[in-house]
């Protein structure tokens, strides 16, 4: 995989995680650090 499929590929893995993380705070009525830490720790794991 040459650099530019690399660099695409992170970028569009981090869009994804950026859309999915908006989404999840969408739908908190009154986000809390400690969630919003969490969740970000459970997207970066998955990324």
């Amino acid at each position: 995989m040459n650099i530019t499929a690399t660099v695409l590929l992170a970028f569009g893995m981090s869009m994804d995680a950026f859309a999915a993380s908006i989404g999840k705070g969408a739908t908190l009525h009154k986000p809390k650090f400690s969630e919003a830490l969490r969740t970000g720790l459970i997207f970066g794991a998955v990324e």
